[in-house]
């Protein structure tokens, strides 16, 4: 394979974003004004989870209503890592997936593209709350 290297150390773009709904999600992270880590069940671990498609795609993203009857979709939360540079702790899935357990990993994974997701285990600054999906108000972290 000439001209082609395999990447160990992901780049963390400078835009990434969450996507939650309005009734649960959205509250807590205006009035906290940064995403704090949630605990997943499954894992054992509290993350906060990134994507860097500015689209929400519930499937792509694990952000089905399967188990949940919201709409995780409504609200895009946007963020900058560099702003919080090392602090936040920002990491691809795949570079972070090898701390998982290879059965748990397997069943994070079995629905979505992992290739689009970020983990932190630290909160992360937001920077602006934004309709995703549907339509409402845009407003500006002061």
């Amino acid at each position: 394979m000439t001209g082609l290297t395999r990447q160990t150390t992901p780049v963390v773009p400078a835009t990434l974003y969450h996507y939650t709904c309005r009734e649960h999600g959205e509250p807590g992270i205006t009035h906290d004004q940064k995403l704090l880590p949630h605990k997943q069940p499954l894992l054992g671990r509290h993350l906060v989870w990134l994507t860097d498609l500015d689209t929400p795609h519930p499937w792509a993203l694990g952000l089905t209503n399967y188990l949940l009857c919201c709409d995780r979709t409504q609200v895009r939360v946007t963020v900058h890592p560099w702003v919080c540079k090392d602090i936040c702790g920002v990491h691809a899935w795949w570079h972070y997936r090898r701390t998982i357990h290879p059965v748990l990993r397997e069943a994070v994974e079995q629905t979505g593209m992992p290739m689009h997701w970020w983990v932190t285990e630290l909160p992360v600054p937001i920077d602006t709350i934004t309709p995703a999906a549907h339509g409402g108000k845009a407003y500006t972290r002061a």
